[in-house]
């Protein structure tokens, strides 16, 4: 009698999974030996028997059914099967006597001998997967409960396996941030962006670029804000988190087509800030002789300033003036600084009128949450309609929790703000000179984060306006009063 010997374990991704199966086949192979046992085929698969549809037991079962062997040799009995299906098979194929013994290290199974007994091995074999199976799910449902992840590591996190929880990729973690930076901008494909973040020096593990689809996945991953999504359910998560609510959904409306990027062969550090004084249309630039000059479109067909072509360094001249409107002598701003310290130390910054009516928005949309389980329960609306409003209602509490938690944050850090208004003022006292000595991408984001819009007529530079904050320090005084000054440093806050 020839013996098909069959080795099966379910974790095919874990580094042990090959030891078992070579233990699996040395000990097999020993007991057949033992007892005089041809074995004329060996056959190894990593596949979950739970399910139907494994290619390596189907084959083994083809085998048999043409002849090319009589037994089969298993650890086991539930190595050939853990669901009916394949039981089934097995079960008939022995009654038929196409398969004319299978032998385990601890039993024999014949065809003469009574059905139950196999039916009832493998049916407890099928129910400990359906446990194994539901306690895994309860187990996952409790971990996402508590703000834990139940997977693999994202990219950007690492498994502590300490206390099974994510931490951060001290490496790969500052190129998430990185990358949801420079997308929010609208200024990257997807492609363009992975090459920018391989300039970087992000590596695959093979040495090459992150693949486009990659960065796709990241960005519209949630849990990099604290959000985790998982089996069409979403959790608030205790993992750190690598950028603001506000720039993932900003990120989600530029893929989504709210803000386009659009590859450019040249960096214009200026383009998209100036229209066209006489038309309105915008203003383009463009490399002639290796000089860059900036120009009207004419997108109306009706203007003369499309002729008048602007060098990039007489149009810079006359915009880094804008900066010399938002300066302040630093020693004044130290002294700004100092004084709101004090503030702060003797007066609660903590707005309880609005943490109070988050905390009540929240505990209005757990009762509705009540009520529609109640309403699931009594069977007034069917489980479509209640999986339905149930997600809805999760997301509007984890987005209300989110926001709460921020204030909280803030509340328990108030010099937050302070550093940031700070650090504003010193900005732009020295806007002026970093522009000058930037790179053109520099150039871009210095002159993006203040200007808002220019206009040019005649080669000059009709007007400008700045962004908030610095619209406020442009329209301040250069004698401003100390206390005025101050209400600046507030106003940004």
């Amino acid at each position: 009698m020839k013996y098909i010997l069959y080795c099966r374990k379910s974790q095919e991704s874990e580094d042990r999974q090959v030891q078992s199966l070579d233990a699996q086949e040395r000990e097999l192979r020993e007991y057949a030996a033992r007892n005089n046992l041809e074995i004329s085929e060996v056959h190894h698969e990593s596949r979950s028997a739970k399910t139907i549809g494994r290619p390596v037991f189907a084959e083994v079962m083809n085998r048999i059914q043409s002849g090319k062997a009589d037994g089969l040799l298993v650890w086991k009995l539930d190595r050939l099967a853990r669901n009916l299906v394949d039981g089934g098979l097995v079960i008939d194929l022995l009654q038929q006597s196409v398969i004319k013994s299978i032998q385990t290290p601890s039993k024999e199974y014949l065809p003469s001998e009574p059905v139950y007994l196999m039916l009832f091995e493998l049916g407890v074999a099928n129910q400990f997967s359906r446990d194994l199976s539901e306690n895994v799910k309860r187990g996952n449902r409790e971990k996402l409960n508590q703000g834990g992840y139940p997977c693999y590591a994202p990219f950007g996190y690492l498994n502590n396996k300490a206390d099974k929880t994510l931490i951060l990729d001290p490496v790969r973690s500052k190129y998430v941030q990185i990358m949801f930076d420079l997308y929010s901008t609208g200024r990257y494909s997807f492609k363009e962006l992975a090459a920018e973040l391989y300039q970087r020096g992000l590596r695959t593990t093979a040495g090459k670029k992150v693949h486009p689809g990659t960065v796709r996945h990241i960005l519209q991953n949630p849990i990099y804000h604290g959000i985790i999504r998982y089996g069409g359910n979403y959790y608030k998560s205790a993992c750190p988190t690598m950028t603001t609510k506000d720039k993932f959904e900003t990120c989600q409306e530029v893929m989504t087509g709210g803000a386009k990027p659009r590859k450019q062969k040249h960096l214009f550090p200026l383009t998209g800030l100036f229209t066209c004084g006489v038309c309105g249309c915008a203003v383009t630039a463009e490399v002639q002789k290796g000089y860059t000059y900036y120009h009207c479109t004419n997108g109306k067909g009706i203007c003369d300033q499309k002729k008048l072509f602007l060098r990039q360094e007489k149009l810079e001249e006359q915009f880094v003036q804008i900066f010399d409107d938002i300066k302040f002598d630093e020693e004044l701003i130290e002294l700004m600084y100092q004084a709101a310290k004090e503030k702060v130390e003797h007066e609660d910054t903590f707005n309880t009128e609005v943490l109070a009516n988050l905390e009540t928005e929240i505990t209005a949309i757990k009762e509705k949450e009540g009520r529609l389980l109640d309403a699931f329960l009594a069977s007034n609306i069917d489980q479509t309609i209640y999986d339905e409003k149930q997600k809805e209602i999760k997301l509007a509490k984890l987005s209300l929790e989110q926001n709460l938690q921020q204030m909280k944050q803030n509340h328990q850090d108030p010099y937050v703000t302070l550093e940031r208004t700070k650090n504003l003022f010193l900005f732009s006292n020295r806007a002026k000179s970093r522009y000058v000595k930037a790179s053109p991408k520099r150039k871009r984001e210095i002159a993006y984060e203040v200007l808002s819009n220019g206009s040019l007529k005649d080669r000059k530079v009709l007007e400008t306006k700045v962004k908030s904050p610095y619209d406020l320090l442009a329209n301040t005084p250069s004698d401003a009063s100390f206390s005025m000054m101050c209400g600046i440093g507030e106003s940004n806050s």
